[in-house]
């Protein structure tokens, strides 16, 4: 599993969503980042799942152009 903390650059180049805010989970305002994330899954057909306030994908496709 990689965590989306360490693929910034890419992960955002090829889905538009910018893991950095993952920082609203300490502030409570983890609503709009865990819905962006719900509708990538759909999107992009990863994997996800939340484990100690970090988000995770497992590594299928996630590379492939949209």
């Amino acid at each position: 599993m990689l965590s989306l903390r360490n693929e910034n650059t890419s992960f955002a180049k090829y889905t538009g969503f910018d893991p950095s805010s993952i920082h609203n989970w300490e502030n409570e305002k983890h609503r709009p980042l865990k819905k962006s994330i719900q509708k990538l899954s759909k999107i992009c057909g990863f994997e996800i799942s939340y484990k100690k306030k970090e988000v995770h994908f497992s590594e299928c496709n996630w590379k492939r152009k949209i």
